[in-house]
Formats: structure tokens, sequence, C-alpha cells
């Protein structure tokens, strides 16, 4: 982040925020919880020249570090003190979705209040990026309709949230669909969100690999390192970390541990990992380990997911990405993403409204 461009020499910058519930729209079930609704703060960052930039701060409780009630009281601190350089690079990192928004909001005021975060091929109309099509935890005949649904509008490669049904109702499920949809033309990617017991995982991913599994994501809960080494090891199904990778800041530790586990994936999520730079280092110890990787949205707003759908187009991954959420909520931010043949892209023809946040 350029943030020399954002704060002046010894500036204090101007923060206000202001919070948001987003209602779904329909309820989303993981193995972990049902979700109805959820907030999330915008914050505006503005210097002495009039310049200002925008972010998003979304943490979900239960799966993030820091709690709304935390997250409110340090955003009135800094609107009461203003942020300076020296506070944001201290502002700990137990509060990953509040650097992420402070993050986006310096990245944004450095461009001189540009629409985009990062300026590039996605931001201008003229990338897409190819997402996966994601299947919420419901009972296993909706979900196998969902998932006709998404193969219906194009999509190659599914999500199944698993891990909270009758584990035989959901072996019978992935059965159904993999014997209409063959793993040449349709890829499989499953979330487990932890649900998994240690004694267990493994026979579990035996029967699941017989329908060509992509990966699996967290098979079991981030304490089972030794569980988690193991299912690596054995490659019954690529494992693909991701809440595992909550609460490592240190580059050592991170290295440390993928290089324990060593599995096949990592998923990153901005607002759950403190941020586009915590992110970019994840990524470079990833590459170092010949550890393969993608982005997913972490349920914000249209405003988030459009600063982390560019700075995922700035790295220029093919792989398919989790970026299409935005359409979940009935009263997002209006903005000019839009999905078009299980791509994310951006119609230049529709307008954001992210700078009137703060006047809704």
């Amino acid at each position: 982040m350029d943030d020399e461009k954002a704060f002046g020499l010894g500036e204090k910058l101007e923060l206000e925020f202001r919070s948001l519930d987003l209602l779904f729209q329909k309820a989303a079930a993981t193995s972990r919880d049902v979700l109805k609704e959820r907030r999330v703060w915008f914050v505006r960052l503005k210097n002495n020249k009039g310049f200002f930039g925008i972010g998003e701060i979304a943490p979900i409780e239960g799966l993030s570090i820091e709690r709304g009630a935390d997250v409110q009281m340090l955003l009135e601190g800094l609107a009461e003190s203003g942020l300076q350089r020296e506070n944001f690079e201290k502002i700990n990192l137990s509060f990953p979705s509040v650097r992420f928004g402070l993050e986006m909001a310096l990245l944004q005021l450095s461009n001189g209040f540009q629409t985009s975060w990062f300026n590039g091929d996605f931001a201008s109309g003229n990338k897409s990026i190819p997402i996966n099509g994601l299947v919420w935890m419901n009972d296993c005949e909706t979900m196998m309709k969902e998932a006709e649904v998404l193969i219906n509008r194009g999509f190659k490669c599914i999500k199944f949230k698993v891990g909270g049904q009758d584990f035989d109702d959901e072996l019978d499920m992935l059965q159904l669909f993999r014997a209409k949809n063959s793993s040449s033309n349709v890829s499989i990617r499953l979330d487990a969100n932890g649900a998994f017991d240690p004694s267990d995982a493994g026979y579990k991913m035996r029967l699941l690999s017989k329908y060509n599994i992509h990966s699996i994501e967290q098979p079991v809960k981030p304490i089972h390192i030794d569980c988690l080494v193991e299912l690596c090891s054995e490659k019954i199904i690529p494992v693909a970390l991701d809440e595992q990778l909550i609460g490592h800041y240190n580059e050592n530790e991170k290295s440390k541990m993928l290089s324990s586990i060593k599995p096949a994936y990592i998923v990153l999520k901005p607002s759950l990992l403190g941020g586009f730079a915590e992110c970019d280092e994840w990524i470079a110890i990833a590459h170092s380990l010949n550890i393969q990787w993608w982005v997913t949205s972490m349920l914000e707003s249209n405003v988030g997911l459009k600063a982390i759908a560019e700075w995922t187009a700035s790295h220029d991954n093919r792989m398919h990405q989790g970026l299409g959420t935005g359409s979940l909520f009935s009263n997002n931010i209006q903005s000019s993403l839009f999905v078009q043949d299980a791509h994310l892209t951006v119609d230049l023809n529709q307008k954001d409204v992210f700078s009137n946040i703060f006047t809704l």
C-alpha cells in the first residue's frame, strides 16, 4: 500500500464511519451457523486537501477474532482522534477486518478518490474473473436443485457446503450430481468448515473421493493440526486451508505452519486475514512452497467485494475464485459488478454509488 501518498508528512486524517445491517435474501447456512443478517461498517478517510477514500469493515461474529462491539469502540476512538500513519501501523492485528477496511480507504485515498482501488483491466471493464458457483447448506434435495440452477447458468466449478446434513445423504447427493455432470465438464469443491471429526475424517474423505472432488476446505477444525498433516500427506482429496490461516500474522509463523501441514491450497479472505498486504505475504509464502491459492469474499457488501475483486484480478490467478456473493443481500450497495457466464466483471454502463454511502 502506498500510504506515502495517502498521508502527508505528519498529517492526521479525518475518519468517519457508519454501520449497515445487510439482510440476506434467504438464510445462509453452514455447518457452523445460520446467517439471516450481518453488520458491516463503512469508513471514510479524508485528508486536508479534501480527497477521501472509502473502506469496509466486515467481521463475522463467531468466525472473526474481533467482536462487533469492540470494532464499534475502536472506530469511535479513531473518529475522535483522527488517523495518523503511526497509529494505523499500531492497530493491533487482533482487528484484522479493521485493518482491511482502513487499508482499503487509504488505497483509494492515495488514488485521489478514483472509483478503483486497484487500477487495471478488471476495473476498466476489460477483464473478468472466473468464479465458482456456491451451494449453501440445506436439505440435500434443495442443494441439488440449486446446483442444477448454477449449472444451467454456465458454472463449471460448483462449491458445496457439507458437514451439516446426514453424511449418507450428502454422499447420495454428490453421487447424483456427478452422474449428471462429469468431472471433465464440472469441478466439485467441498467446504466442511471444520465439521468432520478427526476420528473418521479420512474415512469420509475416501468415500467422497469417489466423485472426483477438486478439493475440500478445512475438513477438520484448526486445532486438529496432526490430523490435517495426515490428511494432506495421504492426498485422499486435495486439502485447502481456510480457517486455519486466522490469527497468523508473523511471516515466519505463516511459513512454518504451511511447511508443516503442506496443504494443496490456501483460501484467502482479506477481511479475515488483515487486508491485502497480509494476503500478499501469504501468496508469496505459498508460491515458495508450491501451494496454490484462491480468494473468497467473506460476505462483504459490494463495496468490499469490488475492492477484493480488483486486487484478485491484479494477481492474474486463473483459478475459479469465490467472489459471487454480492447477490445474497436484499439491501446491498448499488455497484457496477455483475456475473455473466460464470465470470465476475464490471458493467461500465452501471454506476457505483459508493461515494453516497454516508448520505444514505
